[in-house]
């Protein structure tokens, strides 16, 4: 198909309407573009990896997980008594941004995690709208193990 070029001396075979025509309406840019900002932060990158493995997870159960691979990988060096605190404004980050969604929690005496509106913990899980395309950014840049 050859199309019509604008200019003598464009070289690109789409017009400008036609490449504002490809942002999909459901997800526009704007919102990609905040995504993907969100996403440039290290530790947010991992919980959110984290997430997708596991689907949801309590802040009780994050900080024993990354446990020392925060301090001995190259990155940003966090205090362990830090780490908490930094972990949960994170959280709080990708929850305010509807990224993920929370809940109080409690644990009966079994271990089991019980909702609980007054509950000590939060559990975290990503929001349905944006699960899918987390999947497929994260998924390109990580191991072969399947989320």
């Amino acid at each position: 198909m050859v199309r019509k070029m604008s200019s003598k001396y464009a070289c690109c075979s789409m017009s400008s309407q036609e490449i504002l025509k490809l942002e999909n309406n459901s997800f526009p840019d704007i919102k990609v573009v905040s995504l993907l900002k969100l996403m440039a932060h290290p530790l947010r990158l991992k919980i959110l990896r984290l997430l997708l493995y596991e689907e949801q997870i309590c802040t009780c159960e994050i900080v024993p997980i990354f446990g020392t691979s925060l301090y001995n990988n190259g990155e940003k060096q966090y205090k362990p008594e830090s780490l908490q605190v930094q972990i949960t404004k994170q959280l709080v980050k990708l929850r305010k941004e509807g990224i993920l969604e929370s809940r109080k929690i409690t644990f009966s005496s079994n271990g089991e995690a019980q909702n609980k509106n007054d509950g000590k913990w939060t559990s975290y899980k990503i929001s349905r709208n944006y699960y899918s395309i987390l999947k497929n950014i994260i998924e390109s840049f990580s191991k072969s193990q399947k989320m």
